[in-house]
């Protein structure tokens, strides 16, 4: 778990998933390392991102194939 790997006094952290427990959180912020979170960039983030955004990837998508009028 991340609190486990706190322990080792690791000098950042990648999480490749954006929800986390309150907790978790809590140790995270309190250890004053670098946190990069991946993949979803959506929603608030614990310090740095690296992802794209589902939302706005679909409505590029469609808009694109309504602009060429395609199915």
């Amino acid at each position: 778990s991340v609190i486990n790997l706190l322990s080792y006094n690791i000098d950042g952290i990648i999480l490749s998933e954006k929800y986390h427990t309150l907790r978790t959180v809590k140790f995270l912020r309190s250890a004053n390392i670098p946190v990069v979170e991946l993949m979803d960039i959506q929603g608030d983030r614990l310090d740095m991102e690296v992802g794209f955004d589902n939302r706005q990837a679909a409505f590029d998508m469609v808009s694109t194939m309504l602009d060429k009028r395609q199915r």
